[in-house]
């Protein structure tokens, strides 16, 4: 099967905290880790995984992230 994607793709930031804050709460955080993201890539990502042939069809800048 052929599939293509048009939708974002951007980063994807996280970071890994003991606990969820309270309102007002500050916490520490722990890793920290980005990769791909956006609603597009992770739907391409998911069809691919289940076998489909993909395309990606999004913008991209050219900024850090």
């Amino acid at each position: 099967m052929k599939i293509a994607v048009v939708g974002s793709y951007g980063a994807g930031l996280t970071m890994r905290v003991p606990k969820a804050p309270a309102a007002g709460e500050t916490v520490s955080g722990g890793l920290f880790d980005s990769g791909a993201g956006g609603k597009g890539s992770n739907q391409a990502v998911g069809a691919a995984r289940l076998g489909a042939e993909v395309a990606l069809l999004t913008a991209v800048g050219d900024d850090e992230f």
